[in-house]
């Protein structure tokens, strides 16, 4: 297993391939829990164990379960277990991962959702100041008009004042001619001019 493994690198599939009766997950966990360690106390017997399990999986069939000894499936079946074991917990770390990106993706959509609302309500606010803005300015624009009209309404009379006074003024001039030409003296003529209107 150490030469099939220093020559192939972690590739498990292949060193499995190389080691009848053991199976991927088998083959690693091997090489992780005893053959990958030889300086822990203990390892001079470890390396032996290991020779020896390594001698007897060498000489098994490549048949598999089926054609082993009694004492060789009940060893097989307790690795079963451990196996299950480290699939299990590396599902459990998958199913971790996929849960913490779903977390993720939840906040973020949540993030993007808040951004939204702060959207609208910024829209509402610029809305709602139009609204108010137009309103003053129709309210202005009613003012205007009110100044306009009342403009109009004052040169209108200011108008008519002033041909009434031009048509009294006419008058009083016609009346002074006739006064003189009646033989009036000059300060009659005069009195008559200075008459308040």
């Amino acid at each position: 297993m150490r030469q099939a493994q220093s020559r192939l690198g972690n590739k498990w599939v292949q060193i499995a391939k190389l080691l009848p009766g053991r199976g991927l997950w088998a083959a690693k966990k091997r090489w992780y829990n005893t053959l990958r360690r030889p300086n822990r106390v203990g390892s001079a017997s470890s390396e032996n164990a290991c020779e020896r399990t390594d001698s007897k999986l060498a000489a098994l069939p490549a048949g598999g379960c089926s054609s082993r000894g009694p004492g060789e499936a009940v060893s097989h079946k307790r690795m079963e277990p451990e196996l299950e074991a480290l699939r299990l917990g590396e599902l459990k770390c998958n199913l971790d991962c996929k849960a913490a990106e779903l977390e993720c993706k939840v906040r973020v959509i949540a993030c993007k959702e808040e951004q939204l609302l702060l959207k609208e309500k910024t829209v509402q606010a610029q809305n709602k100041l139009l609204r108010e803005k137009n309103e003053e300015l129709r309210k202005m624009a009613g003012e205007v008009q009110q100044l306009n009209e009342a403009l109009e309404y004052e040169y209108q009379e200011k108008g008519f004042q002033i041909r009434a006074t031009n048509s009294l003024q006419t008058k009083v001039d016609e009346l002074a001619s006739l006064a003189l030409a009646a033989g009036a003296d000059a300060e009659t003529i005069r009195a008559i001019k200075l008459r308040p209107l």
